[in-house]
């Protein structure tokens, strides 16, 4: 997993694969995994709102679901990441791989976050 700026807010890099092992192993482990799979707005509105940036650098993982976050690292750091982790595909795989190993789950719950952009 590498980890890189993107105006003020650190974004990761990690495939589904890898991405999804881990999910599994903290929930195995009883510990939590605070993952945003985000476009680049939010990076953007960051700039803008302190308590929006100390939110999401308080994520453990923070993806990069927009194609455009996956270019400014690349154009940034010269890197040659292809793959953007987008999330309701990320959510599929991990209900499938959590089918095939038998892991109970249950419906993801939203909750509000009222202030964040204040």
């Amino acid at each position: 997993m590498k980890k890189y700026k993107i105006l003020k807010t650190t974004v990761d890099f990690l495939d589904y694969k890898t991405l999804i092992n881990k999910i599994i192993t903290n929930c195995m482990n009883n510990q939590n995994l605070t993952v945003a799979p985000i476009a680049s707005h939010p990076v953007v509105e960051s700039i803008f709102s302190k308590k929006l940036q100390t939110s999401l650098n308080s994520f453990n993982l923070v993806l990069p679901d927009g194609q455009s976050l996956v270019w400014a690292v690349n154009f940034l750091y010269r890197n040659s990441f292809k793959e953007r982790i987008y999330g309701p595909d990320l959510l599929l795989k991990l209900c499938s791989r959590c089918e095939k190993e038998k892991i109970k789950t249950h419906p993801i719950l939203s909750v509000p976050l009222k202030g964040i952009f204040a």
